[in-house]
């Protein structure tokens, strides 16, 4: 089934930059994705609902995205999709803890793994994690020369990397393969199809307010 589902998708481009258009429309993608057992289907939404920035309301508290993760740890066992949902956290709590510091705010209370690390290197730019994680050069640059434009274009390249890695870990036939590709195509599509204007505006209020400055987490 796996291979079915793989080999009736198009390939997406070696970059999402160099994408004018998704290789598939998205009632296309779904279409496709029928050929999922119903079990795959539901960890595909679940994965959906809460890696892809998109669907969030823009009232959607940090309070129910650490609840949904940690309701997603406890439920799920496959290896792949625990590490890549740790990856995505990752993400939000080094941009928010980045948004706290740039507001002269403590460290957020909740910080994970990274937790002694990062209230232990708080003045430094990177936390010092800049060796594990790279791009926090990129993105804490950002901040300081206020360029949230760009803050959108640097978090995707980074999903878009991390996810890149992983491909060369699973078979092409695989259910990884399949998530894998999926959110490779969410990235190519929320590039082709942003709107400058809304799509600025959007990712400053998700930046400020849902991934900021809610005290109970970040």
């Amino acid at each position: 089934m796996y291979y079915m589902l793989i080999g009736s998708l198009p390939a997406l481009p070696p970059h999402f930059e160099r994408a004018e258009q998704v290789p598939i429309s998205k009632l296309r993608l779904q279409e496709r994705l029928r050929m999922l057992e119903p079990e795959d289907a539901l960890t595909v939404e679940k994965l959906t609902d809460f890696l892809v920035w998109d669907r969030h309301p823009l009232d959607y508290g940090d309070e129910e995205i650490l609840h949904r993760y940690h309701q997603f740890m406890e439920e799920e066992s496959h290896e792949f999709l625990r590490r890549l949902m740790d990856y995505a956290m990752t993400v939000r709590i080094m941009v928010a803890a980045m948004r706290r510091r740039r507001m002269d705010l403590d460290p957020p209370e909740f910080l994970g793994r990274w937790h002694h690390t990062i209230v232990e290197n708080w003045k430094r730019s990177d936390f010092g994690l800049g060796a594990l994680l790279p791009w926090l050069g990129e993105v804490q640059a950002c901040f300081d020369q206020d360029r949230p434009e760009e803050l959108d274009q640097i978090l995707l390249n980074v999903a878009w990397t991390w996810i890149r890695s992983e491909a060369g870990r699973y078979d092409f036939a695989s259910f990884e393969a399949v998530i894998l590709y999926l959110f490779r195509w969410e990235i190519v599509y929320r590039w082709t199809s942003r709107d400058a204007e809304a799509g600025l505006e959007r990712f400053e209020t998700l930046v400020t307010s849902a991934m900021a400055e809610y005290e109970n987490m970040f």
